[in-house]
Order: C-alpha cells, then sequence, then structure tokens
C-alpha cells in the first residue's frame, strides 16, 4: 500500500505519496505550517478521483496533476518516460492514496536531492484476451502478439473482419477482454 510521506526542508513542509517499490507517485506544494500540509493531505483523498485530475506532456515527459474542487493543483505526479508509464502511475494513485495514512503522518528525515539506486518496477503481461465479435457475441480466446498490435481479427464464426474502434491501438484494445502488451 502507498503511504504517505511528510518531511520539512527550507522551512516549508512537503507530502510525498510513495509506492510500495518506494517511488515517488505524486508530491504536493510547500506548505508553511505542518497543518497545512496534512489538511492538503486529507484534500488529496477526499479528491482522489479520475476525473480530478489531468494529464500532460511536457518537455518529451508525460505526467499528470491533480486537481482539487475549487480548480487549484494539489499536487503533481513525477515525471514518466511514455504515457503507459503515466497511466499506470495514474491507476496506482487512484488504488492507492484513498488507502493511505494520511491522518497523523509521522514528519520523515528531509529527502536527498538525488536518489542512489534506480528501481525498476515490472508488471506480469497478460499474453490471452477473449475476443467478442461486435455483430454475432462470438467470444473466442486468443493469444496475442507481445510485440506488436495486431490491426485485423476475421471472427471465426461469422467471418466480420474486425478492426480497432477510433482511439484504441489494435482489436484487443477494442474487443478484447485484456488490452495488448504493448499497451500493458
Amino acid at each position: 500500500m502507498a503511504t504517505f510521506q511528510l518531511s520539512r526542508t527550507s522551512g516549508l513542509y512537503w507530502y510525498h505519496l510513495r509506492a510500495d517499490n518506494g517511488e515517488i507517485i505524486q508530491s504536493g506544494e510547500g506548505y508553511t505550517s505542518k497543518a497545512s500540509c496534512e489538511s492538503g493531505i486529507q484534500s488529496v483523498k477526499a479528491n482522489c478521483q479520475l476525473q480530478r485530475s489531468d494529464s500532460f506532456f511536457s518537455a518529451s515527459q508525460y505526467g499528470f496533476s491533480h486537481v482539487a474542487t475549487n480548480s487549484e493543483i494539489i499536487g503533481r505526479s513525477e515525471k514518466y518516460p511514455t504515457a503507459q508509464a503515466r497511466d499506470h502511475g495514474l491507476q496506482v494513485f487512484l488504488r492507492e492514496a484513498p488507502g493511505g495514512p494520511g491522518a497523523r503522518p509521522e514528519l520523515a528525515p528531509p529527502l536527498f536531492a538525488k536518489k542512489t539506486a534506480a528501481m525498476t518496477l515490472t508488471l506480469p503481461v497478460t499474453q490471452t484476451s477473449v475476443l467478442t465479435c461486435p455483430v454475432c457475441q462470438h467470444a473466442q480466446a486468443d493469444q496475442m502478439p507481445t510485440d506488436a498490435c495486431q490491426w485485423f481479427y476475421e471472427c471465426t464464426s461469422c467471418h466480420t473482419l474486425l478492426k480497432p474502434l477510433a482511439g484504441d491501438c489494435c482489436v484487443y484494445c477494442s474487443y478484447g477482454s485484456v488490452p495488448c502488451p504493448p499497451i500493458q
């Protein structure tokens, strides 16, 4: 479970939401008092909804901002090299922030400016998807390619040639039970 870390640096209080692997998922602004920082954490928890997040791409990096109901940014994600990595970070944030301890976080020692070791998160990739034909509703399990997106698929029942829907990269993302491995 991710945890909120509260620290004090240069006279300001900061919060970081850290994932199980130690990586920072989101950081708040600098607060002048510990109570204000704790209030910011409570605002993060209260506003932890997909519609309260804004994705962005800047300087060749992806990220997301967390926005309160008053339209003020209450937290920013770390920067990610790909949109998929950002989306995974957002999913972790949405899943973990409400369960964080947050109510009375302990004051942590100041954070170091440089990380001493790189951390890598490896998630299992599902290689089987059940494709459901939108024409005849025939469903069939299929092995997905792991290194590419599949643009066309012929239904084995009605022989309709399936193509990805607008905004999807392949037929598995449009008609499958799980998205394709490159998106996972």
